[in-house]
């Protein structure tokens, strides 16, 4: 899972293919097999890597949505969650609207609060993946969604599971989600902030206190911006009621923590 604040806007790698992945044809030209064929094993398996084939990525969605289990949705929901380990871009995007446009976002939050550990560890990762501006550059769009389907509150309580492979999915997801005022306050309100001091201080997992660190300093961040915003209001509509030495805090960097989550199917 790629972990990044959510409202700063990431630069996705440029494919080196002269089409984006979701658009390449069924049959390729022959200039571009021999393009392929040219290239040298290890290049190969890059440019393989973000060739994500629309057909499959709307028949994994259609699964996805379609009446079952929870056990029937597991499988095309791996198969997501693979299909964005590999799109970036253009491609990450395109999936990212399918899964908004065809109400497989519901589904994809309906999964989180399963109780097996498999289907919501899984759900977990591709709402991170979903929500992350390393992955999807229009990715804004997803935590919208999110939060207009109360999406936010089903991650919270896995923040005090104690099992580590549910417990590094929550934490990506919640750090890419956690872009709105409202989302601080009610971490503060269950007393989210101190659990995630807790596991930053106590864990000795580098990568999941990193991640817990990541959380508060988003917190942070949104209510540091809320501040500003607000204080800058008020200096437009308020100027003699301001007190010009009360200088503002340093604005937090909302891209301090990247990094790539492994695939939870073992937890």
């Amino acid at each position: 899972m790629q972990v990044q604040t959510p409202e700063s806007p990431s630069a996705a790698g440029a494919s080196h293919l002269p089409l984006s992945p979701l658009q390449i044809p069924q049959k390729i030209s022959e200039t571009f097999k021999s393009g392929i064929q040219s290239l040298s094993p290890r290049r190969l398996r890059a440019v393989k890597k973000h060739l994500v084939p629309q057909q499959q990525v709307k028949a994994s969605v259609e699964s996805l949505v379609a009446p079952g289990t929870a056990q029937d949705r597991a499988v095309p929901l791996s198969e997501i969650a693979a299909h964005l380990d590999t799109a970036e871009g253009a491609s990450a995007s395109a999936i990212g609207s399918l899964v908004r446009t065809s109400g497989a976002l519901r589904i994809v939050l309906q999964l989180v609060s399963h109780p097996d550990r498999k289907i919501h560890c899984m759900a977990l990762y591709v709402l991170g993946n979903l929500s992350s501006d390393a992955v999807d550059p229009q990715s804004w769009r997803t935590k919208a969604s999110v939060k207009e389907l109360k999406g936010f509150e089903r991650v919270l309580p896995y923040v005090w599971c104690d099992n580590e492979d549910t417990l590094f999915n929550a934490l990506g997801a919640m750090q890419n989600l956690c872009s709105f005022v409202e989302y601080t306050q009610l971490m503060e309100d269950q007393g989210i902030d101190l659990r995630l001091q807790e596991i930053a201080d106590r864990t000795e997992d580098a990568q999941l206190a990193e991640y817990a660190l990541g959380c508060l300093r988003n917190i942070a961040a949104v209510k540091t911006n809320t501040s500003r915003v607000v204080r800058e209001r008020e200096l437009v509509e308020w100027p003699d009621l301001i007190d010009e030495g009360d200088g503002g805090g340093e604005e937090v960097s909302r891209r301090e923590s990247t990094g790539s989550v492994g695939s939870a199917l073992g937890c």
